[in-house]
């Protein structure tokens, strides 16, 4: 008789707890966009501007495809924040970040991120190489953004410029907000010398030319 007690009693104290659970912490999530103004690039003037733009997809480097948020403490690991993330990839992000930048500042008419059967005439192709908060060395941590950029002359099938353009900015605070901050700062930084990338490779077509 005694052994049905004691399963009872188990079922009864494994089913109910008297301590209360835990509270769960929330999951912060973080943009990166634009503000405007774009560093101290001058808008291209509407009648300086010539053809229209697609902004490809980015490629990614392994590691970076995810809306975690990376940090690095030692050069060769990538670690990530448990309670903090990215509202979407950064990828994408980046997408609509130089979409917006070309077109507010040009140099081309439109830029587009899905032309959708529109005549397009270049070619942007990114790939991000990284994006980390990175304690590694003496604070500050610093966020760095690191992107390669190609700009592809489409009616001619040729690569008329492709260049690593690295940005390294300062967090204002040794925690995930800290380096979403620098983060937006290097993201406004990207996205003027991307202006500046493709102004100069078309003012190098048409010398060429």
């Amino acid at each position: 008789m005694l052994r049905p007690v004691l399963l009872a009693t188990v079922t009864l104290l494994s089913g109910c707890s008297v301590l209360p659970s835990p509270p769960q912490e929330a999951t912060h999530l973080y943009q990166l966009q634009l503000k405007a103004p774009l560093g101290n690039v001058a808008s291209t003037p509407p009648e300086d501007r010539q053809g229209a733009i697609v902004v490809e997809p980015p490629q990614v480097a392994a590691g970076y495809d995810t809306t975690a948020m990376a940090y690095r403490r030692t050069p060769w690991e990538i670690r990530y924040y448990s309670l903090s993330r990215w509202v979407d990839d950064p990828a994408r992000m980046l997408r609509e970040a130089l979409t917006s930048a070309l077109n507010q500042l040009g140099p081309f008419r439109s830029a587009f991120a899905s032309p959708a059967g529109i005549a397009v005439d270049y070619s942007l192709r990114t790939e991000l190489l990284r994006l980390e908060q990175d304690f590694s060395n003496a604070p500050p941590s610093r966020e760095r953004l690191v992107v390669r950029v190609q700009l592809v002359n489409l009616a001619h099938d040729t690569l008329l410029a492709s260049q690593v353009l690295e940005l390294n900015t300062t967090a204002p605070s040794e925690d995930a907000y800290g380096g979403v901050v620098a983060a937006n700062t290097a993201l406004q930084q990207l996205a003027a010398e991307v202006v500046t990338f493709c102004r100069k490779a078309l003012a190098d077509q048409a010398r060429a030319s």
